[in-house]
């Protein structure tokens, strides 16, 4: 009986850990929406990244933030 105990209170401190984990990512941006797609805000690291790789110019980085800042 004390193992089963043991295992069930394990199983609890393990769901606890993820759905915190969890939640961190979603705050930060970083969890992947339902769709596949990334967050806006991890869209948004991607393209400042993206500009400062040298990958797109300062223009279409203007237009593309504005893009993602006004989509819902």
């Amino acid at each position: 009986m004390p193992l089963v105990a043991l295992l069930f209170f394990i199983a609890v401190i393990v769901l606890v850990v993820l759905f915190i984990r969890q939640e961190r990512m979603r705050r930060s941006g970083r969890l992947v929406s339902a769709g596949g797609a990334p967050g806006p805000f991890e869209a948004l690291r991607i393209l400042d990244e993206r500009l400062a790789k040298g990958e797109i110019d300062a223009e279409d980085y203007k237009v593309r933030r504005d893009l993602l800042r006004s989509s819902p």
